[in-house]
């Protein structure tokens, strides 16, 4: 293949575009942040999705040096719900994964079907919309997803993206049983949705646009998680562990998901499951204990609390809880203050409590079987060295990090979407570079292994008093 390969990753609070060689080189990268709206919910403006977008491109196609771009995959967050006219214009702001305005809607839809529906189920969202803003619900032309959002601009074909059969967004039976109306047809990620149909911030009329799915599965990608045994644990505004393994569960679980892994020629299946707020927390606290200060300097402050911060424990739910317990009313605390606890003991414990949260959904995955052999970071979280630390030393395994992951798992998507990489072990054997293992501490991790007991409780003992509000 000749040519150039573009990734685009539009994250929750963030965009991010790279520029890559047909060998999977990173030549030059853009990153664009924009505001969330949680006023009410939580809501982001799609249209600032594009502008960053937009921007992103430009700036680093300035590094193209006039090589042609062979194609782009666009990923991002799930659980947005986009409504759009038939030009393609944002009707409102979309209500991202974090809203939790549809959980009666969720209810009534667990109730109606027999299986667990959560406030992020974009069908729960349309169906909020179409009763609580019955004129933006008439006015939708499609229902989209963040990535289609931008696909849908850039090629004019209204296409819903989905990992696998198994994960897809919306399901034929869900919209039936709801009267739900509008959701465009689906297509698996890596596949060609169509091409630029207009030149646009120097990106050619006519470049293929692949199916980038969501941020999660790039950035296993983009790790290489791809083998039995591989965690990949991914801390962005909200945290991921998914583990490959070479099977199965059945019955289902209905606390996480275990299914088939797209895309690979062999049998193999991705058990993943999801903590609702993870750099969020950070980003909370450093606006309401630190305010001013940067996330650098707070991991700083944070860094000079010692391992178990003085015995304070933080629960990080603070829009809800997804595994294990889906509970959109679970509140975040700190548990354990005294006199003596200071700023920075605070700082760090959020940090632990994200890992403590992460340490129980991969202990729950391996409940039922799987063994981890290896463990990938990756994320904006992973950026930050203390966090990378912690997650060792809670986990008890070293961790290796994996730059720019998302966009690495982007530009093999887009790479196999168009022949250029047809067996997708090797290529991203042959693209990721991870960095040197992060040993765990062992006193520390006999310390976050006792607290990790106690935060384990901690939820089920509070669940009533978190109601009185």
């Amino acid at each position: 293949m000749s040519g150039l390969l573009l990734g685009v990753d539009v994250g929750t609070t963030a965009t991010k575009v790279g520029l890559f060689t047909a060998g999977g080189i990173l030549l030059a990268q853009a990153h664009a942040s924009y505001a969330l709206h949680t006023e009410t919910g939580a809501e982001a403006d799609p249209e600032h999705w594009w502008e960053a977008f937009l921007a992103g491109l430009h700036h680093v196609l300035a590094s193209a040096s006039g090589q042609p771009i062979a194609a782009l995959a666009i990923g991002g967050q799930g659980g947005a719900l986009v409504p759009v006219d038939a030009a393609g214009r944002a009707l409102r702001r979309a209500l991202i994964w974090m809203d939790r305005r549809a959980t009666s809607e969720a209810r009534e839809l667990s109730q109606r079907l027999g299986r667990r529906f959560d406030a992020e189920h974009l069908e729960a969202k349309a169906l909020w919309l179409k009763r609580h803003e019955p004129a933006v619900y008439q006015q939708a032309r499609y229902f989209l997803q963040c990535p289609d959002f931008l696909t849908f601009r850039l090629t004019g074909a209204a296409l819903g993206t989905t990992c696998s059969e198994d994960t897809c967004p919306w399901s034929l039976d869900t919209l039936e049983a709801a009267g739900l109306e509008r959701f465009p047809p689906l297509i698996p990620i890596g596949q060609p949705l169509g091409q630029v149909q207009a030149a646009i911030a120097g990106l050619p009329l006519g470049t293929p646009v692949i199916s980038g799915g969501l941020d999660f599965f790039a950035a296993i990608l983009g790790a290489a998680s791809l083998w039995p045994g591989n965690l990949c644990v991914t801390g962005g505004t909200s945290l991921c562990v998914s583990l490959a393994w070479h099977q199965g569960l059945s019955p289902p679980e209905p606390r996480f998901l275990a299914v088939p892994f797209p895309l690979l020629e062999s049998q193999q299946w991705l058990w993943e499951a999801f903590t609702s707020t993870a750099g969020k927390c950070l980003e909370w606290a450093r606006d309401t204990l630190a305010p001013g200060l940067s996330l650098a300097e707070v991991l700083a402050q944070a860094a000079e609390a010692p391992a178990g911060s003085g015995g304070l424990i933080f629960l990080p739910y603070l829009a809800g809880e997804r595994c294990p317990m889906w509970d959109p009313a679970a509140r975040g605390a700190f548990i354990g203050l005294s006199l003596g606890s200071r700023r920075p003991e605070l700082l760090r414990s959020v940090l632990e409590g994200v890992a403590y949260s992460a340490a129980q959904l991969v202990n729950l995955l391996c409940s039922h079987g799987p063994q981890v052999t290896q463990v990938t970071a990756t994320g904006g979280l992973s950026t930050a060295p203390l966090w990378n630390q912690i997650l060792a030393d809670v986990l008890g395994h070293p961790v290796q990090v994996a730059s720019d992951a998302t966009l690495v798992g982007e530009m093999l998507l887009a790479g196999w979407g168009t022949g250029a990489f047809p067996d997708l072990r090797q290529a991203a054997r042959h693209a990721v570079r991870l960095g040197d293992p992060i040993l765990p501490n062992p006193e520390h991790h006999q310390r976050y292994q006792e607290q990790l007991g106690i935060f384990q409780q901690l939820y089920p003992s509070l669940k009533q008093v978190e109601r009185i509000r």
